[in-house]
């Protein structure tokens, strides 16, 4: 069998070799005759590639059963192989690179058009002369179906020869010099214009020239910055595709197949490209615009995709990385991210999205723990490890939180160790009205789409807080006592969810002046008080099981108790019965400086309570006898940890 596969190999490639001596020699000298020549040849010569590559196939496994008896076989489908790609590798190369059809709608706003239904116009050009009206919608008519016939067969051409350029670049390399015209042919900037009868290409066509492009990218031809540069060129065709897959008014299967695809190729090989190294500035532009064009089709069509927006987010973030060293592109990049956040949230569905997926539930046994908290034993006992499963809504909520934080992030101000200078001040005020969007949707758990959130919150917050420097507060792990009235999330007092809605409805939530900012701290206290604020049984899981998702994250929730505290919005009795004392006590053991300063201070704001209530000889707000009676016995204990420094080594056990 091997032997027989291999004679029909041979044959094969003496075929086509005879069909493409032939029609170059019709073809003569002139470029433009030998290219439709070869054109003619085409579908033969992308069949008996198929074919010798199936054939080659077919010998390597008879190798593997039987090597002995098909040595001879192997050798004879090798030069087969050998013989038809010296052949046909240069024409049909030459063929792509001259640029492959990419369709343009026919008109019909003029009596007189001249349409080119080929990159070869000698051949394939159908012109439309002056016609009468009476005549008029008939000669358009039966020009219109031969230039769909001629596109047609066009399109054919073009697929047979990409077809066989796959299957030639799969055994050989291009030439160098050859493989950046075939990019320049297989990625047009624009895209690929999908639906054959809107003057666009089919979407397999699209898929397998996106597909010869990549092969072409991931071969090692290329020095690095010609590498970067053909990534860049790679990811502008392939988010130009995608916008014009999105934009298809009845998705098809294939079409989803090739947005899947489209998706996994600017997720993993690309986004892996653009972190390998420094990119020549051009590149960086290039890819910070594919970047920004990929967020617009996302917030055109798809940005209730978990997948797109999820794609979207990751994009942003490693472009952000690539941009980092070029002041020019960073400040490009700054200046598209900045305008894409602002159609986020502005966009109808941001905060539907998020408010849709919720906070994370609590496990059943962390719901039933009874209140008040007196014991976490039950909780200490159970198995936290368990994943929780996530639906179709938690999922998309992610994704529009972690494009939410990543848009945000492209200013190279939001970084721990920048400088935030009155240009990322501005950028922060400009972006300061989405907080309450943001806070509402918060949920201030530890969540990896409240963790995303929080990154977009404490961005804003930083650069709008007017230090000049790059140390602007306790999230980056300076003393608490001199940050906790500092930036708009210390002016929203750290308010989240429906305590946020109902302060920002009240006004409260972004005082603007020292006498809004006074009266915002009544409002909130009215708010608090009207409902609970923070649930203990929640309180109660973060103290057992700090990683759950359903967990509190203590680096916000214990600043809103230590600044609730310190403006009265919050009673000592409420901090202590919600399990914030407690927590607070656990949390200075914390590895994170931050946390441990909020730790501090909400103890600190405790024992300062109870030691001047002891002093007036007076009742603690809200406090019963039995709860105060506890404080005062911890009084000693409490002034102790409250005099801990944050920044040393965390306290072992407390």
């Amino acid at each position: 069998t091997a032997a027989v596969v291999a004679d029909q190999s041979r044959e094969a490639a003496a075929a086509v070799g005879n069909l493409l001596e032939a029609a170059l020699q019709l073809g003569g000298q002139d470029p433009a005759a030998r290219q439709g020549a070869v054109g003619a040849v085409l579908p033969a010569a992308a069949a008996s590639l198929l074919n010798i590559e199936a054939a080659a196939a077919a010998v390597a496994a008879a190798a593997a059963a039987d090597p002995a008896n098909t040595n001879g076989a192997m050798d004879a489908a090798g030069k087969s192989a050998a013989t038809i790609t010296a052949l046909l590798q240069q024409p049909l190369l030459d063929y792509i690179a001259s640029g492959l059809r990419q369709p343009t709608p026919i008109s019909h706003g003029s009596n007189e058009t001249n349409t080119t239904t080929s990159r070869h116009r000698s051949s394939n050009e159908i012109s439309i002369g002056n016609r009468n009206a009476s005549g008029r919608h008939n000669a358009i008519g039966g020009k219109e179906a031969q230039l769909r016939e001629a596109g047609s067969k066009q399109r054919m051409l073009d697929w047979a020869a990409v077809t066989g350029a796959a299957v030639l670049l799969r055994a050989q390399p291009p030439p160098h010099p050859q493989a950046q015209a075939l990019l320049g042919a297989l990625l047009p900037g624009e895209g690929w214009r999908l639906g054959a009868h809107d003057g666009g290409c089919g979407v397999g066509e699209a898929a397998q020239r996106l597909a010869l492009a990549f092969a072409i990218v991931s071969s090692p031809l290329f020095s690095q910055d010609e590498r970067a540069a053909a990534v860049a060129q790679l990811a502008t065709s392939a988010v130009g595709t995608l916008g014009h897959v999105f934009a298809l008014q009845q998705q098809q299967p294939t079409a989803a197949l090739l947005e899947t695809w489209l998706l996994s190729l600017l997720d993993g090989t690309i986004r892996t490209q653009l972190g390998r190294g420094a990119a020549p500035r051009s590149a960086q532009v290039a890819v910070a615009a594919a970047a920004a064009a990929l967020v617009d089709h996302v917030l055109r069509h798809r940005l209730a995709s978990p997948a797109a927006a999820g794609v979207a987010a990751r994009f942003v973030d490693a472009v952000t990385d690539a941009v980092a060293g070029s002041k020019t592109a960073r400040r490009m990049w700054a200046g598209e991210g900045k305008t894409a956040f602002q159609r986020l949230v502005s966009h109808s569905a941001f905060l539907p999205l998020l408010m849709a997926g919720g906070t994370p539930p609590l496990p059943s046994t962390a719901a039933r723990t009874p209140l008040p908290l007196t014991t976490l034993l039950p909780l200490v006992e159970c198995d936290w490890d368990t994943p929780q499963a996530e639906d179709d809504q938690s999922r998309a909520r992610l994704a529009v939180a972690q494009l939410a934080a990543a848009l945000v992030a492209t200013h190279p101000s939001t970084r721990p160790d920048a400088l935030v200078t009155p240009e990322a001040q501005a950028f922060g005020r400009q972006a300061l009205p989405a907080l309450p969007l943001l806070l509402a949707a918060y949920g201030a758990t530890v969540s990896v789409a409240d963790t995303a959130l929080l990154a977009a919150l404490r961005a804003i917050d930083r650069l709008t807080i007017a230090s000049g420097s790059g140390d602007t507060g306790f999230h980056d792990g300076a003393a608490v006592a001199s940050s906790l009235s500092k930036g708009p999330l210390a002016g929203a007092g750290y308010l989240w969810g429906s305590s946020a809605v109902a302060a920002h409805r009240a006004g409260a939530l972004l005082p603007v002046s020292p006498e809004a900012a006074a009266a915002a701290v009544t409002i909130r206290t009215q708010v608090l008080q009207g409902g609970q604020s923070v649930d203990a049984q929640r309180v109660a899981l973060t103290a057992v099981a700090p990683r759950h998702p359903a967990s509190y994250d203590p680096s916000f929730v214990l600043p809103f108790a230590a600044l609730g505290l310190q403006q009265s919005t919050l009673t000592v009795a409420a901090v202590t019965e919600g399990g914030l004392l407690a927590l607070a006590l656990r949390c200075l053991a914390a590895s994170n400086v931050a946390t441990r300063s909020a730790a501090v201070e909400v103890v600190a704001a405790v024992a300062a309570a109870v030691e001047a209530a002891a002093v007036q000889e007076a009742a603690v707000r809200g406090a019963t006898p039995r709860l105060l009676q506890d404080l005062h016995a911890l009084l000693p204990v409490l002034r102790a940890l409250a005099d801990q420094d944050p920044h040393q080594e965390p306290l072992s056990n407390v």
